[in-house]
């Protein structure tokens, strides 16, 4: 069967049929437009030819019915009183006589049209599909709520009640719509959800590791590398002076973002949420998926969400960016399609390498070099005076950093003493596990944290004088600090 397309409420099947978003589709013969709901014309040649074959006509459009009464799914679209906003949500359904459901969620500045519009035939061909506009996007109207996450969720929740109607089902969110579709899944969620899928998560990092990626994204795409990190980092260290003037995503938006501007203040509520308890008790099996261009939503998203996940697969899509399910819809929708019927896609992950291999008692060292990597099994890392170092995969029993800057991804450092000791440098950790007698010992340093586990027997972090910390979607366990960890933090003299 060929592709099909939404042409004026109906899927339209047809090899090389483009859809044009105002309600055309244009094909390799020449265009179709909708003319009402339930028909399209084709033009009768191209365009400038000024004559017309009567017979092609009639043969054409004979040959679009029997396209239409042998393959075509009917969508129809609702919009509806819901109770969060007290405005209308829009609502849009195909094949509703399917017995599993797939609800799909779109991201800020989006659409169900717009994000899901290749996605939505492909699915419906197995699945009842229900996309919705969430309020303040879309044909949906906008509320005087705040855009938050979880009044999201209650929408979210209400469309389900409303018109999955108890039938198992999976939730598909891109960006904001998969922060929506975790904080559903943890809090309003019945025992008929069965999977959740990630596509290019928006927030999940803290307000500070987000804006470093971004304005370093940005200035790499536009300007130097070098000057793209020297820019991450100043905007860090402007953003951590700010820090104790806290954002609450229900309180503190301004009025007038809350109803006029549902992009930005959808924006700033994601980015001020915490998720560190969503990620902990959702249990279900969830695929993740990213772009591998993506310069909106870091990958170190893909990866923190991978790590807290309990049941998790991370899929990388190539020559894709934020939106994957538009920059390569046939290799995303083979994806969707094999998870929701319960497909592997692990030969899809690029696995890490084994963090286990190598001499147990083999030690690496770095002074005064540039863009060292790590991976395998360490004995000790010792750095000095190092830059742009990377530990990838790494099993180690001690690290000592000194005067450096250092990546440490997906990782372990388990020593039997201090596991971690840091001097003047600044460290990024991400999807990683530290644990020792104390876990982190350090002095003039700056760490940004995500996804990071961190146990201390005696206690998980000594600072004996100044440093500060971003905590993303991280947890702490030792005998004087024990819980999730999702802010910012400046220890002096301080134990955790």
């Amino acid at each position: 069967m060929g592709v099909k397309h939404i042409c004026s409420g109906r899927l339209l099947e047809g090899a090389g049929a483009h859809v044009n978003l105002k309600g055309s589709v244009t094909h390799d013969g020449g265009p179709w437009f909708c003319a009402q709901r339930s028909e399209c014309l084709r033009s009768s040649g191209p365009a400038g030819n000024g004559k017309s074959n009567p017979m092609a006509r009639i043969w054409s459009i004979f040959t679009l019915l029997l396209s239409i009464a042998a393959n075509a799914a009917t969508v129809d679209s609702e919009c509806a009183p819901e109770p969060v906003f007290s405005g209308d949500v829009c609502v849009y359904q195909a094949n509703q006589v399917a017995e599993h459901s797939v609800v799909l969620v779109h991201g800020i500045n989006g659409s169900a049209k717009f994000d899901w519009e290749l996605q939505l035939s492909a699915l419906a061909e197995r699945y009842h599909v229900v996309a919705v506009d969430l309020p303040g996007f879309g044909s949906s109207s906008k509320g005087p709520g705040a855009y938050t996450p979880d009044n999201y969720a209650q929408v979210l929740a209400f469309v389900i009640e409303r018109y999955v109607k108890g039938r198992r089902h999976s939730v598909i969110g891109h960006s904001m719509g998969a922060v929506v579709a975790l904080r559903y899944a943890a809090r309003y969620a019945g025992h008929d959800l069965e999977r959740l899928v990630l596509v290019d998560s928006a927030g999940i990092l803290h307000g500070v590791a987000l804006s470093k990626a971004f304005v370093g994204s940005y200035i790499s795409r536009n300007g130097s590398e070098r000057f793209s990190e020297f820019a991450a980092r100043m905007t860090g260290k402007l953003l951590e002076a700010f820090e104790r003037l806290s954002l609450s995503p229900e309180d503190e938006l301004p009025d007038e973002w809350t109803n006029d501007d549902s992009a930005s203040a959808t924006a700033m509520a994601v980015a001020a949420t915490d998720m560190s308890h969503d990620l902990a008790i959702v249990d279900l099996p969830a695929l993740i998926v990213w772009g591998a261009r993506d310069d909106v939503a870091p990958l170190r998203t893909g990866k923190v969400l991978d790590a807290r996940l309990s049941d998790s697969r991370l899929v990388v899509v190539p020559e894709a960016g934020h939106m994957p399910m538009r920059d390569q819809p046939a290799r995303v929708n083979e994806l969707l399609l094999r998870f929701l019927a319960g497909g592997d896609v692990s030969e899809d992950k690029s696995g890490p390498v084994n963090i286990h291999e190598g001499e147990p008692d083999r030690v690496g060292y770095c002074e005064g070099q540039r863009g060292l990597t790590f991976s395998g099994r360490y004995r000790r890392i010792e750095l000095r005076n190092c830059d742009r170092v990377v530990l990838q995969n790494v099993r180690v029993d001690e690290l000592l950093v000194f005067e450096s800057r250092v990546h440490i991804t997906e990782s372990e450092i388990l020593g039997d003493g201090v596991a971690m000791e840091v001097e003047g440098s600044e460290v990024e950790v991400t999807a990683s596990r530290i644990a020792g007698r104390v876990g982190i010992v350090s002095a003039r340093s700056r760490f940004d944290l995500a996804g990071v586990e961190l146990i201390g027997g005696e206690s998980a972090w000594y600072s004996p004088s100044v440093t500060n910390i971003v905590f993303s979607v991280s947890q702490i366990s030792s005998p004087l600090t024990i819980g999730y960890q999702h802010g910012f933090l400046r220890l002096d003299g301080d134990r955790l």
